[in-house]
């Protein structure tokens, strides 16, 4: 499966008819299939009056729940918290830092850090700043789920 790319999805908009087209677009990039059904309920016009519908609302509102859907853990999907009009998918960072708080994350700044038989999840997060979330499991090799520069 397609990983999502954190960052922009699109910014500098809140118009529906800026907004489906970019979140279709990258609704196709993670799965080609689901997006094909809502390109078929667009018009092709982009005059056209179906972008002030109730129908083209919940179509907006609807692929932000389904983006959402696709964002791997500590990530949400929706406007960047310093700019509502920069949207894509962001890292939660006060959910994070709850979860490494609460035990439920491990932090470590080396992978030769975590113990030999852990499970779950792991931030590492080097002397540049870079962080990198993880998942382990006994049986495979730990899993990037996300990482930053």
């Amino acid at each position: 499966m397609t990983k999502v790319r954190l960052g922009t999805v699109v910014r500098g908009t809140m118009l529906e008819e800026d907004l489906i087209p970019a979140f279709l677009d990258e609704l196709e990039r993670l799965d080609p299939k689901r997006a094909s059904s809502y390109w078929d309920e667009i018009p092709e016009d982009p005059d056209s009056d179906w972008w002030d519908s109730d129908e083209a609302s919940w179509m907006l509102e609807e692929l932000f729940d389904v983006l959402s859907e696709y964002a791997p853990p500590f990530v949400y999907f929706g406007a960047n918290e310093g700019d509502g009009s920069d949207y894509g998918f962001w890292i939660d960072h006060h959910s994070l830092q709850d979860a490494i708080a609460e035990g439920e994350v491990l932090y470590v700044e080396d992978l030769s850090e975590v113990p030999e038989d852990y499970q779950g999840l792991v931030l590492e997060e080097n002397d540049h700043g870079n962080r990198t979330l993880w998942s382990f499991s006994t049986k495979e090799a730990p899993e990037e789920l996300w990482a930053v520069v």
